[in-house]
C-alpha cells in the first residue's frame, strides 16, 4: 500500500498543476457564458465588427506575405553552397531575435517621420501607421518561422527522385510538383493557420502601428477596456473580445495541428542528401536577395534603434559628438532597474516550473490516460492568445493575487506550459528498455530516469526552457493587463517609456531586450550543436 501511494503521487502533482493551468480558461468560459446578454450585446456592436474585421484582414495579409516571404527565404537559402549556407540560415531567422513591439518600433526610428531615413535622404514612410504598417510588421516578425517550417521540409528532400525526375525528361516544375509538392503542401497549410493565430494574438504592433493610424484591433481594445475604459459595458467587452479571439485561435491552431504543423522547431532534424550546387549566377542573386531584405527588415532598423538610444536627446542628430551611455546605464537605475530584476525573476521562476511541469506530465502521460488527457488540455492556454490568458487569470485568481507578482508569474505559467509539447513526442521516441534494466539491477525510479532517459531529453528540455524565460522576458500583453505600479516588468517599462514620449529610453530598453533574446538564441544554437555532436 505505501508503495502505491508512492507511486501513484506524480499521477496527483501533475494533475493538480494541470488543474490550475485549465482552470483560469474554464472561468473565462464560464464568464462568457454567465454575462452571455451583454456579451451577445456587444458582440452585435458595430464596434465590435469593425474589430473583428480589422483583427481578421490584418492577420490573413500578414499570413499571405509572411508564407509567401518564408517560402522564398527558403528556397533562395536551398541553392547556397556550404559553409555560407549556415550563415544565411542564421540570419534568416534573426528577425526572431526582436520582440514584435520592439521591433515596430525600431521601424518607427527607421522609417517614419522624424526617423533615420528622413534624416539621411529626406523620406519617411507615413504608411507605418495603419492597416498596412500592422500587416508588414506582423508579417516581418512571422516569416522566419514560415522560413523554419520550410525548411525542415527541404531538409527532408528526396533528392534522387528529383533527379530522376529530371533525368527522365520532366521539368523542374515537374520535379518541384512530383517531389516536393506532396511534402509541402500539409506544411503550408498548417503555417499559414499557425502564423494566423500567431498575428491575430497579437498586442504590440498593433499598439504601436494600429492606433496611431486609427486601426485598433481586437487585442489594442481588450488593452484599453482593461486599463483605462471606466464604462460599465467596458469589462463586458473585454470579455467578449476575448471569447471571440478565443474561438478563432483554437480554430486556426487545431487546424495547425491536424496538419502536422505544431510541431516544435526545435527538432534535432538530420539533414537530407546533398544537393548538386546551383549556378553562381542563381547563387550570387540569392545572396544579394537575401542581404537587401535582411538590410530593409533588421539592420538598418536596428541600427536606427540603437543610435536613438546612443544619442543624448531625441531630436539631435545621431552623430558621435551626441552620442552617451546615459541611457543604457538607466536601465539598471530606479524603477527601471527594479522591472528588470523582477522580469529577470519571473522569468526565471516561470522556465524551471514550466520545465519542471512538463517533464513531470510527460512521464505520467505514458502511464495514465488522465496524464495523457490533461497534456492536450494545458495545452489549450498556449493555443489562446495573452489579452485572454490574462483575463482568465485575472477573474480565476485577481481577488486573492491582483497586486503582486504572484499573478503575472501565474500567468507566464499557464500560457507557456503548452511549449513542452515537443517533449511528449520526444519521450515517447526513448526506448524505456535501459531504464527497465536499471529498475531491475535495483536502481530507484529518479537514477534510472536520470541514467536512461535524461541524456536524451535534456538538451530538448534546456533549449524549450531557455524559450520560456526569453519569452517571459519580453512578454508584454498579459503584463500590460496584470501589472500595478509596484509590479513593473521590462516590457512593461518599455511600453509605458514609449507611451510617455520618452524614446531615447525606449530605445535603449529595447535594445536591452532584443541583446538577451539573441543571448538566448545563441544559447539554443550551442545546445543543438553540442547533442548533435554527442549523437553523432
Amino acid at each position: 500500500m505505501p508503495r502505491r501511494r508512492l507511486e501513484s503521487w506524480p499521477l496527483v502533482v501533475a494533475l493538480g498543476l494541470s488543474a490550475l493551468a485549465i482552470w483560469p480558461c474554464a472561468q473565462l468560459f464560464a464568464a462568457v457564458a454567465g454575462q452571455w446578454g451583454d456579451v451577445r450585446v456587444q458582440l452585435a456592436s458595430p464596434q465590435m465588427l469593425t474589430l473583428v474585421r480589422h483583427t481578421v484582414v490584418s492577420s490573413l495579409l500578414a499570413t499571405l506575405l509572411a508564407v509567401s516571404v518564408g517560402l522564398l527565404n527558403a528556397l533562395a537559402v536551398r541553392t547556397l553552397r556550404e559553409p555560407g549556407r549556415g550563415v544565411w540560415m542564421v540570419a534568416s531567422t534573426s528577425p526572431l531575435m526582436v520582440p514584435p513591439f520592439v521591433g515596430a518600433f525600431s521601424w518607427m526610428q527607421a522609417y517614419a517621420r522624424a526617423g533615420l531615413t528622413e534624416l539621411l535622404w529626406h523620406w519617411h514612410g507615413d504608411f507605418l501607421y495603419g492597416r498596412w504598417g500592422v500587416v508588414l510588421l506582423l508579417a516581418v516578425h512571422t516569416a522566419p518561422l514560415a522560413f523554419l517550417a520550410f525548411t525542415a521540409v527541404f531538409s527532408r528532400e528526396n533528392e534522387a527522385l528529383w533527379r530522376a525526375t529530371r533525368v527522365s525528361g520532366g521539368s523542374g516544375w515537374d520535379a518541384f510538383v512530383h517531389t516536393l509538392w506532396p511534402s509541402l503542401r500539409p506544411v503550408l497549410a498548417a503555417t499559414a493557420s499557425l502564423l494566423f493565430a500567431f498575428d491575430a494574438g497579437d498586442f504590440g504592433i498593433p499598439l504601436l502601428l494600429g492606433l496611431p493610424g486609427r486601426y485598433p484591433t481586437m487585442t489594442t481594445q481588450i488593452y484599453e477596456d482593461l486599463s483605462y475604459a471606466t464604462m460599465p459595458g467596458a469589462f463586458a467587452q473585454a470579455v467578449a473580445l476575448a471569447g471571440v479571439l478565443a474561438f478563432m485561435s483554437l480554430t486556426f491552431l487545431t487546424v495547425a495541428e491536424r496538419l502536422g504543423g505544431t510541431g516544435s522547431w526545435l527538432r534535432w532534424e538530420s539533414p537530407g542528401l546533398p544537393r548538386p550546387p546551383a549556378p553562381w549566377a542563381w547563387e550570387w542573386g540569392s545572396r544579394a536577395l537575401l542581404g537587401g531584405y535582411l538590410v530593409v527588415v533588421l539592420v538598418f532598423p536596428f541600427a536606427a534603434l540603437i543610435l536613438t538610444a546612443l544619442t543624448r536627446a531625441y531630436g539631435l542628430p545621431p552623430v558621435p559628438a551626441n552620442w552617451t551611455w546615459a541611457h543604457f546605464a538607466g536601465v539598471l537605475q530606479g524603477t527601471t532597474g527594479q522591472a528588470v530584476l523582477h522580469s529577470l525573476v519571473l522569468s526565471a521562476v516561470a522556465a524551471a516550473a514550466v520545465v519542471g511541469a512538463g517533464l513531470l506530465l510527460t512521464e505520467v502521460g505514458l502511464r495514465h490516460a488522465l496524464g495523457r488527457l490533461a497534456q492536450r488540455l494545458v495545452w489549450v492556454p498556449y493555443a489562446l492568445p495573452g489579452s485572454v490568458v490574462a483575463i482568465g487569470v485575472l477573474i480565476a485568481f485577481g481577488r486573492y493575487l491582483y497586486g503582486t507578482l504572484a499573478i503575472i508569474g501565474l500567468a507566464y505559467f499557464v500560457k507557456f506550459w503548452g511549449t513542452m509539447e515537443p517533449l511528449r513526442g520526444l519521450r515517447a521516441a526513448i526506448d524505456p528498455a535501459a531504464a527497465q534494466a536499471a529498475r531491475i539491477l535495483g536502481a530507484k525510479p529518479l537514477d534510472a530516469y536520470r541514467l536512461a532517459v535524461w541524456p536524451s531529453l535534456g538538451p530538448l528540455a534546456g533549449s524549450l526552457g531557455i524559450l520560456v524565460f526569453i519569452g517571459a522576458l519580453y512578454e508584454l500583453t498579459m503584463s500590460s493587463l496584470l501589472y500595478t505600479p509596484a509590479t513593473q516588468t521590462l516590457a512593461v517599462v518599455v511600453l509605458n517609456a514609449q507611451q510617455a514620449g520618452d524614446v531615447s529610453t525606449t530605445a535603449a530598453l529595447g535594445s536591452a531586450i532584443a541583446l538577451a533574446l539573441g543571448v538566448g538564441l545563441a544559447a539554443i544554437a550551442i545546445i543543438r550543436r553540442c547533442a548533435g555532436s554527442g549523437n553523432g
